[in-house]
């Protein structure tokens, strides 16, 4: 992501937030995983803004954790024995990220609602 752009450029920022806060409703509205969100949300992990750093932080964490998982398209890529496996330690993850990531994303949500 270019810093320039984001700091400088009204409209580049807006489309910025606009496709995060889509990113944030599908999964507060549970149409994503927590895993995918996380994933999604990467790209924005280093945008120069203090106030959404705690929470883009959480994200950034949740995919460092889960980083090894498949999830997505991705999964028929894999054996289907194996995916039995780890769709354990996927629903274990889900589980232990769900309430930090919906804090994290109801504080983004409102903040980038309230800044624009």
């Amino acid at each position: 992501m270019d810093h320039t752009d984001y700091c400088c450029n009204p409209k580049y920022r807006a489309q910025v937030r606009a496709q995060m806060s889509i990113l944030l409703t599908c999964f507060l509205t549970g149409e994503i995983s927590v895993i995918e969100v996380a994933r999604a949300l990467g790209p924005y992990s280093d945008l120069p803004e203090p106030a959404l750093r705690p929470h883009l932080d959480t994200f950034a964490g949740i995919n460092s954790e889960t980083d090894a998982l498949p999830v997505g398209a991705v999964r028929h890529q894999w054996a289907q024995e194996t995916l039995l496996q780890k769709d354990k330690e996927i629903a274990a993850a889900e589980y232990r990220w769900r309430e930090p990531a919906q804090i994290a994303a109801s504080h983004l949500t409102w903040l980038i609602s309230s800044s624009n």
